[in-house]
């Protein structure tokens, strides 16, 4: 059932459940990448560890901080349009990040990522839980927390491939010839 009470239709569930997984799947995903990049990043801003390290902590306190607003601020505004918000500021944070000319702005746009980004794993499960009835839950909650931890596991791949590859970037400099 959805939250309106009607019954949604099989191809409905699974283009949801598509969206949410996808969503929780790049979320965390884009948390734990950036860490294998930090030693690229510290030679491409010519920052020093404790100031690269703050890509790293300025992402965990914002994500931390925001993950428990979220679900009270969707009592408000309603599951949709929060979770819609938080996937907006999520791109946002990523433009921001992926042209950030200097360390600082690098910091401040993965605060806005991981603000934006904590909305996704919160509403989540919240939107499972009241999209779908009680006998479709199981399998959805499942495949959710699945995604949670292949984008965990996948993110330091990701960014070591991107950080280490032959195409360029915003960290090729940093490689040596």
């Amino acid at each position: 059932m959805s939250a309106g009470g009607k019954a949604i239709e099989p191809v409905s569930t699974r283009l949801f459940l598509a969206v949410v997984a996808s969503a929780v799947f790049v979320s965390v995903m884009t948390g734990s990448m950036v860490n294998v990049v930090l030693p690229l990043m510290r030679a491409e801003f010519g920052a020093s560890a404790a100031q690269i390290g703050w890509v790293i902590t300025g992402f965990s306190l914002a994500y931390a901080v925001s993950v428990p607003l979220y679900g009270r601020i969707s009592d408000f505004f309603g599951v949709r349009r929060v979770f819609t918000v938080g996937l907006l500021g999520f791109a946002a944070g990523g433009l921001i990040c992926a042209c950030a000319p200097s360390l600082p702005v690098l910091v401040m746009g993965r605060i806005v990522q991981a603000a934006g980004g904590a909305a996704v794993p919160a509403l989540a499960t919240v939107a499972v839980a009241k999209v779908l009835p009680p006998g479709g839950r199981g399998g959805a909650m499942g495949l959710v927390a699945s995604s949670v931890g292949i984008g965990a596991t996948v993110g330091p791949v990701v960014g070591g491939r991107s950080g280490n590859s032959q195409a360029g970037g915003p960290f090729s400099s940093a490689r040596s010839p």
